[in-house]
């Protein structure tokens, strides 16, 4: 599932910074911002479910 994300949203032209994108949480979070515009910067100390949420942005 790819994130589109919205030129006009409320987030457009922000960079957000996440931790935990590797969990539920984090991820939801990730995901929502970058639905709404911004640009994501995510944290986590497990790689490979962070790795997994970005994936999600990128499509």
């Amino acid at each position: 599932m790819a994130v589109e994300a919205d030129d006009r949203g409320r987030l457009s032209g922000k960079v957000c910074v996440i931790t935990g994108t590797g969990g539920s949480m984090g991820r939801a979070t990730a995901l929502a911002f970058a639905r709404e515009g911004a640009s994501v910067v995510g944290f986590d100390l497990t790689v490979d479910p962070a790795g997994a949420t970005v994936e999600s942005m990128a499509g």
